[in-house]
């Protein structure tokens, strides 16, 4: 954990020199977001999962699109990146979560954020 909160210090110091206190503010959210997640998985590592799955992504939804809007932001977007959006959701984010849904029944929710 050490190791992880070094790393995490790395990344995010040049940031704080630059001035962007916003996206570290948001960067910390998400990292609490996904610690609590996790931490709901193992809590019902002997149940059904799949709620807190759902569940984690309507609540990332709702914040997203409240920031969206926020914002200013409209939804007029390329449809190449409309494309793009939609793999990395289905592939990378949604194929990720599945294996790590799956995993988090074995492995101890500290070892499992920091794989």
């Amino acid at each position: 954990m050490a190791v992880g909160a070094l790393g995490i210090g790395i990344m995010v110091w040049n940031g704080i020199e630059a001035g962007r206190l916003s996206g570290n503010i948001a960067a910390v959210v998400a990292g609490l977001g996904f610690a609590v997640f996790t931490v709901a998985l193992r809590w019902g590592r002997l149940g059904d999962t799949i709620p807190t799955v759902f569940l984690a992504g309507l609540f990332a939804a709702i914040v997203g699109g409240t920031i969206w809007f926020a914002n200013g932001y409209t939804t007029d977007l390329p449809t190449l990146d409309i494309a793009i959006a939609m793999g990395l959701g289905l592939f990378q984010v949604g194929a990720g979560l599945v294996v790590y849904t799956i995993g988090s029944k074995w492995v101890p929710a500290a070892e499992a954020t920091l794989l």
